[in-house]
C-alpha cells in the first residue's frame, strides 16, 4: 500500500517505499515531483481535488496513474486533508488495482486447478484438464505439461492447442532432449538458453526464439521442435513440489 503526503499545491512532501516502487521513483527524488506528474490525465487530479473540497474526503476512488517509464495503471485512492507539523497537507493512500486484479486472477486460477481434483478421477485426466485450464487462464495459443523420470523416460504428457502436424504419431509433444527448453528447465541445465530469458526461480521466457535461441545452441542446425514449428514466443515453467522438480 502506497502512502503520500502532499502540499495543497500538489508538491510531494514524503512518500513511503511502497509508493516509490509503485511509481518507479527513488525515495530521494520523489519530493521533486508534484502529484499531478503521476496522473495519466492531470485533469483527473483536478476533479479529485474538487470532489475532496466538496465532500471532505475521497474513499476508494478509481484513478489512472502513470509510472516513470510511462506505463499507466489503475489505482484505488483514499484522500483526506490533515494537519501535519502545523502545515495543511493531503494524505493519500494508493493501492495498485491492476496488481490486485492480477492477484485475484491468480488466486482464481489456482482454485480452479485445485477444484479439478474433485472432477477428474485419474492423473492423466487431471493433467489434461489442467493444461486446458492453464491455456484459458494464460491466453496462450498452446500449452503442454510433461514430466520425466530420473532416467529421462517420459512418464507424463498432456497438451492442448497444438496442431496435429506438430505432435508425434501418438499425439504427444515432440522432444529433442538435448535442446528442448522444457527439458532444460526441468534438469536445471541452462547452458543452451539466453541468460536474459531466465527468471530467478528457474523459468524461461523467450519472445524471439528464431534469433535468441539459435545463437546458444551447440549445433544451430539441430533446433528444438517448437522452434522448427515456428513458435516465436515460448515460456517454460518448472513444476515444483516441496522443492523437487517434477516437470514443466
Amino acid at each position: 500500500v502506497g502512502i503520500a503526503m502532499t502540499q495543497p499545491d500538489g508538491r510531494v512532501v514524503s512518500a513511503n517505499p511502497a509508493l516509490c516502487d509503485m511509481l518507479q521513483v527513488s525515495p530521494e527524488d520523489v519530493t521533486q515531483f508534484c502529484a499531478a506528474d503521476f496522473y495519466w490525465d492531470p485533469k483527473e487530479r483536478n476533479q479529485v481535488l474538487a470532489d475532496l473540497k466538496e465532500s471532505g474526503s475521497i474513499r476508494r476512488r478509481e484513478v489512472r496513474l502513470i509510472r516513470r517509464d510511462k506505463q499507466h495503471f489503475t489505482a484505488l485512492i483514499d484522500m483526506s486533508a490533515v494537519t501535519f507539523g502545523g502545515q495543511h497537507t493531503l494524505l493519500t493512500v494508493v493501492r495498485d488495482l491492476t496488481e490486485l486484479r492480477r492477484h485475484a486472477r491468480r488466486v482464481s486460477g489456482t482454485n480452479e486447478l485445485l477444484s479439478l481434483f474433485a472432477r477428474q478421477f485419474t492423473l492423466k485426466d487431471y493433467v489434461h484438464a489442467a493444461a486446458a485450464q492453464v491455456r484459458e487462464w494464460s491466453g496462450c495459443d498452446s500449452v503442454g505439461i510433461r514430466s520425466f523420470s530420473v532416467d529421462g523416460r517420459e512418464v507424463l504428457d498432456a497438451c492442448v492447442g497444438f496442431c496435429d502436424g506438430y505432435l508425434r504419431g501418438d499425439g504427444k509433444l515432440p522432444i529433442r532432449s538435448d535442446v528442448c527448453p522444457c527439458v532444460r528447465v526441468m534438469l536445471e541445465d541452462h547452458s543452451s538458453m539466453p541468460p536474459a530469458g531466465l527468471t530467478p526461480r528457474g523459468s524461461f521466457v523467450c519472445n524471439n526464439t528464431q534469433e535468441e535461441l539459435r545463437q546458444y545452441l551447440a549445433d544451430p542446425a539441430r533446433l528444438p521442435p517448437c522452434q522448427v514449428a515456428g513458435y516465436q514466443s515460448i515460456a517454460c515453467v518448472p513444476i515444483l513440489h516441496r522443492g523437487q522438480r517434477l516437470g514443466a
